[in-house]
Formats: structure tokens, C-alpha cells, sequence
């Protein structure tokens, strides 16, 4: 009887472990997801300009995206942080590897949102990047027409283009060293 008890806590705790990998993110090289954006956007996505945003190019703002990213999650496809939202004294959430907003890009059940990517955020933890990339495509398209109506658009969480360290980065350079 004891033993049969022994199995059956053993097989819960490899379900738990099991689910827990399943949705823990994981970290990825700036190589890796330079292959992945290429597959969403493209190769020629370096020189592909951004609709609405003349002389910006896809692969310049992946490059600084990338680079925030790598200083702010390191990376890891399972993050997630709360940050002041830029001009407000509230909070908003941030998901995933891009770093999307729950204010804006994904749904949290936490703040107001308007959800544009029709996505609970828990979506943008997994390893699964496909909903990431979309939803980044969303919400890029969604900020070169805000920065084109209105002088003041609301927070988005792109702000962490403007990170002092990777404004000047552009694609060539920093991606110099993958294939």
C-alpha cells in the first residue's frame, strides 16, 4: 500500500515538473531570434521600412528592440516585470521577450487594456515565439500610426527602444556575427 502511494506521488510530482517546463520560458541568442524574425518578417527584413515610419527600417528596430531586450529580460522568453508607466504614476506589466504591455498588447486580467493582439498575456511567457512575433508586428503597426495622429501616445512599453545604450544600433552592425 505504501509503495502504491509512493508511485502515485512520485507520478504528481512529474506532472507538476512536466507542466512547470512547459511553461517556463527559456532563454534564446540574439542569432536564434535574428532566424525567427527573419522567418516572421522575411530575409530582406533589415531593409524593409516600417509602414508610416519613412527611413526606419524592420531590421533597425528589431536590432534596438533586441538589444533593450537582452539588457532588460536577457533574452528569456519567459519574462515578466512591472514597470511605471511612462508620464503616469500607475503601473503596467510587461511580457514575455518583447517585453508587450498589458495596456495595450495582451490581456492580464490587472489593468485596463485595449488588447489589440486578442491575447491573454500568459501567451507571451511560453517558448512557443509565433504569438510573440504577431503580436509585436501588431503592436508596431499600432505605434507608427499613434506616433503619426498624436504628439503624445499612450504607453505602450516601446519605450525601452529609446534605452540610451541601444538607440544608435543598427541591423548591420549588430548582427555582424550570425549567419
Amino acid at each position: 500500500m505504501e509503495r502504491v502511494h509512493s508511485i502515485k506521488m512520485l507520478a504528481v510530482l512529474a506532472l507538476v515538473l512536466l507542466g512547470s517546463s512547459v511553461n517556463e520560458g527559456r532563454v534564446l541568442d540574439k542569432c536564434q531570434l535574428k532566424a525567427q524574425m527573419e522567418e516572421a518578417y522575411g530575409s530582406d527584413a533589415a531593409e524593409k521600412t516600417i509602414d508610416g515610419a519613412p527611413g526606419v527600417t524592420v531590421g533597425d528596430v528589431v536590432a534596438k528592440l533586441m538589444c533593450s531586450m537582452k539588457k532588460t529580460s536577457g533574452l528569456d522568453t519567459g519574462f515578466t516585470t512591472s514597470v511605471q508607466a511612462p508620464g503616469s504614476n500607475s503601473t503596467m506589466n510587461l511580457y514575455g521577450l518583447f517585453l508587450l504591455s498589458d495596456r495595450v498588447a495582451c490581456n492580464s486580467g490587472s489593468n485596463p487594456s485595449l488588447n489589440i493582439c486578442r491575447l491573454d498575456c500568459s501567451a507571451l511567457t511560453d517558448d512557443d515565439l509565433s504569438d510573440d512575433i504577431r503580436c509585436l508586428k501588431i503592436v508596431m503597426k499600432f505605434v507608427s500610426i499613434l506616433i503619426e495622429d498624436a504628439p503624445h501616445p499612450p504607453a505602450t512599453g516601446m519605450h525601452f527602444l529609446h534605452m540610451n545604450e541601444c538607440s544608435t544600433v543598427v541591423a548591420s552592425d549588430y548582427f555582424a556575427d550570425c549567419p
